[in-house]
């Protein structure tokens, strides 16, 4: 039954969405996803096909907001890493720590450990320059941490 109201919640919400005379315009769709992450938890492939249909848009559109916008997520993982690639970051051992992490979490290609529990990806600059590396796990800023250390926080979590 739950699982029924849910399919119907979601229904609603691309049939209000294609009513829409806005319903290609970015915030109205990122709108749109956002209710339907509300609803599943995360945005399928299936659930980002059928916005991009409702939107009048490419799929490739889509997806591209959902890698733009930290708040939508394509999978349902639970904690969130974003590693600074930016020059001072680098310069103070970034590239290290992103390897580190890689291969200790996991990560595949797609961003997603191998249990699907974190996602990690990178940002050119996370404007801390003078306490590099920099990394935010699930949005608090840590600084200066070796691999090693940012392993044991995230397992902490």
């Amino acid at each position: 039954m739950e699982e029924q109201g849910k399919t119907e919640r979601i229904e609603e919400i691309f049939a209000a969405h294609r009513e829409k005379s806005d319903r290609a315009n970015q915030e109205a769709i990122v709108e749109m996803l956002r209710q339907l992450q509300d609803e599943q938890g995360y945005l399928t492939a299936e659930l980002q096909e059928r916005a991009a249909s409702a939107a009048g848009v490419k799929v490739t559109v889509i997806q591209v907001l959902v890698r733009m916008y930290p708040t939508l997520k394509a999978a349902p993982y639970q904690h969130e890493i974003i590693l600074c690639t930016g020059k001072s970051c680098m310069d103070r051992g970034a590239q290290g720590t992103l390897a580190y992490l890689k291969k200790r979490l996991k990560i595949q290609k797609s961003g997603l450990s191998q249990d699907k529990k974190i996602f990690l990806r990178t940002r050119c600059c996370l404007k801390h320059c003078q306490t590099g590396p920099n990394v935010f796990i699930d949005g608090k800023l840590y600084t200066g941490k070796t691999g090693e250390e940012l392993l044991e926080i995230i397992r902490a979590l």
